[in-house]
């Protein structure tokens, strides 16, 4: 459990996916998410549920200023809090054929009865995780961590051990740790480069302010069961 990830590899891994944002933000590839995929309501997760005031923190310096600028741009998101219970995923599963329901109730079973992963869970209770680096990383926008505990990755390591001896998949999660803050659902009509551009650019004053002052998040629990998606935060 003391050894964690390298922080230098996390901030590499970061400035890449930063830069590589901030073109796809521009670009003729960028994503529209018309509509939630179906079998996000099916997978296996274990995500940080964090503290009412912590929540509202995130509201208030990331996805209210957010919310603005997206309005301001002619850019529609889907917000965090909005489409699911705020939270950061320690860990996902995975199967090969995204329409077999019945694989997918198996895998959530599989984090839903492991007494070891929820006995794993309860030490991150209570626990402060400091986040400060806002990515534009295309059609998605994501709060990170920059100083993973290391507990995180050896939970992560227990979980996708169980994953894959039961024949599932276990995304890999390295070196990252964050929020999916919002993601596209429609594009600006108009001067759709221009407003876009304009959108990064705020986007990346946003990621300056919270540098200088990281929002320090609570966790409340860690959650292990089905995903989050399509639950309110009482259920989790």
């Amino acid at each position: 459990m003391d050894e964690g990830y390298d922080k230098y590899d996390i901030g590499r891994k970061y400035a890449r996916n930063d830069l590589a944002g901030r073109k796809a933000m521009v670009g003729e590839d960028l994503v529209e998410m018309k509509e939630i995929p179906a079998w996000w309501y099916e997978c296996p997760n274990a995500s940080f549920v964090f503290t009412r005031a912590s929540e509202e923190d995130v509201r208030e310096r990331v996805i209210k200023p957010m919310e603005d600028a997206a309005r301001e741009c002619g850019i529609e998101y889907w917000f965090t809090g909005d489409i699911h219970p705020i939270h950061a995923t320690a860990q996902a599963g995975d199967i090969k054929d995204r329409e077999d329901m019945a694989e997918w109730q198996r895998a959530r079973e599989l984090f839903e009865h492991s007494p070891e992963l929820h006995e794993s869970a309860r030490r991150f209770t209570g626990m402060k995780i400091s986040f400060k680096y806002l990515i534009v990383n295309g059609s998605i926008i994501t709060l990170t961590c920059t100083d993973i505990p290391p507990e995180v990755k050896a939970f992560r390591e227990q979980a996708s051990a169980l994953l894959e001896k039961n024949g599932f998949k276990a995304p890999t999660m390295e070196n990252t740790l964050h929020i999916s803050v919002g993601r596209i659902k429609s594009l600006p009509t108009e001067d759709r480069v221009g407003q876009l551009r304009r959108f990064r650019d705020l986007m990346i004053k946003l990621r300056h302010e919270i540098s200088k002052l990281p929002l320090e998040l609570e966790v409340d629990h860690l959650f292990v069961g089905g995903n989050v998606q399509g639950k309110t935060r009482a259920e989790l």
